[in-house]
């Protein structure tokens, strides 16, 4: 027999401080992870020539330019 007073709960009542704790976590690292990748695209016009050791107008940077 189903509890019916379980079944009248909201889908976020049942959950503990802990789950809600590791959602968060969870979250806060996909947000990172995300800016992160947005940083490396912002800024990756200014670093590929440094990391790759040429001039900016070289062949190999202009790739990334376009």
């Amino acid at each position: 027999m189903l509890n019916t007073e379980h079944n009248s709960l909201r889908w976020y009542q049942g959950i503990t401080r802990y789950q809600w704790l590791v959602l968060i976590i969870a979250s806060l690292g996909w947000i990172f992870d995300v800016f992160e990748g947005q940083i490396f695209v912002a800024s990756m016009r200014d670093a590929m020539p440094n990391l790759l050791g040429v001039s900016a107008d070289h062949a190999q940077v202009r790739g990334w330019n376009d």
